[in-house]
């Protein structure tokens, strides 16, 4: 269920039920994800495998994108565009095509940094933060 279903009465786009005619735009703004009564803090812009128009902009764009499995977790079945190999890439268009409903993609975000003790000193460590109200 989304935020903005408030009600679980499943009146709000679930899972497979996201389709253009259940809602789905493709990439959104934070207007649109209010105007959706999507969750008022805005995402990062997510392209989906399965849309055709998505899928063609993710696999022109592999080498500005972080492409993710969506049935794995911990960073497992990713790849960073900007840091891969073109044959990494090329691997990566290869799976999606063969499975698109396996894929989402979005651009690449600077993570938070955070001082960290390290033995005897302070250094910057990168930060993923991420609360979960319920």
């Amino acid at each position: 269920m989304f935020a903005g279903d408030p009600d679980c009465s499943g009146d709000a786009p679930i899972g497979d039920q996201m389709t253009p005619e259940a809602g789905h735009l493709g990439p959104r703004s934070a207007d649109s994800l209010t105007r959706l009564r999507w969750p008022l803090i805005p995402n990062v812009l997510t392209y989906v495998g399965w849309d055709e128009k998505d899928r063609a902009y993710i696999l022109s764009h592999l080498d500005q994108l972080v492409v993710k499995a969506t049935n794995e977790a911990g960073g497992y079945g990713m790849m960073v565009g900007p840091h891969a190999t073109k044959t990494q890439r090329e691997e990566c268009a290869a799976r999606i095509q063969v499975d698109p409903r396996n894929y989402i993609a979005q651009p690449t975000l600077a993570l938070s940094r955070v001082p960290t003790l390290v033995e005897d000193h302070l250094e910057g460590r990168h930060v993923d933060l991420r609360p979960y109200i319920l």
